[in-house]
């Protein structure tokens, strides 16, 4: 597989960075396969998440990114550099499928917020489908993972990081059951939520 140096560099840097700004912890990391496909479902609260997240894994993650980014002659490049996949925030595209499809099928790891969206007042909202249909689709295990207090170091609407700790918690590895089907979407999203949950209250 051929190297990211760009991404292994950054990723780099932000272990010194944000053990120097947030202590950052990470819990379970032995939870995450060396190799092969996974799925880690994580809440959001913050900006700061996927970089986080990123950071606190050793495995290298593809992340999604609102499509406004990927706008512009140079950014999009960087953007896609750092394994980032764009997506509409309003209605994810075939594309965007296709292409997280194509990353797991790839035997690498995916990191997706089954929320969908981030949390105004940071607490838990309720799952989509989204994760669990991808982890249907390509038969992918998926790590509940729960950030602790980025919303504290970077709320949205927030200018400035603030110096709290934070800690990144990685649960047992879920696998889908059954067919693939919208009452089984239903019920592992909400297996992943709870699993979430109790990762939040473990602290």
């Amino acid at each position: 597989m051929k190297t990211n140096f760009l991404y292994a560099f950054l990723h780099m840097i932000g272990r010194f960075l944000f053990w120097a700004l947030f202590r950052l912890e990470t819990v379970g990391a032995e939870n995450i396969p060396a190799k092969g496909r996974v799925i880690l479902a994580a809440n959001h609260a913050s900006f700061l998440d996927p970089i986080l997240v990123g950071t606190a894994c050793s495995r290298q993650m593809f992340f999604l990114a609102k499509a406004e980014l990927f706008e512009g002659p140079l950014f999009p490049k960087f953007l896609r550099k750092i394994n980032a996949i764009p997506m509409n925030r309003e209605k994810a595209s075939a594309l965007t499928f296709r292409e997280l499809r194509k990353v797991l099928q790839e035997e690498k790891a995916l990191l997706l917020f089954p929320e969908g969206t981030r949390s105004k007042n940071g607490k838990l909202q309720e799952g989509k489908p989204g994760v669990a249909f991808i982890s249907y689709l390509t038969s992918s295990p998926v790590i509940p993972t729960f950030i602790e207090n980025s919303f504290k170091a970077l709320p949205p609407g927030g200018k400035m990081l603030l110096p709290v700790k934070i800690r990144i918690k990685f649960g047992k590895p879920l696998y889908p059951q059954g067919k693939s089907s919208k009452v089984n979407y239903q019920q592992f999203t909400s297996l992943i939520m709870e699993e979430i949950k109790k990762l939040q209250s473990h602290t």
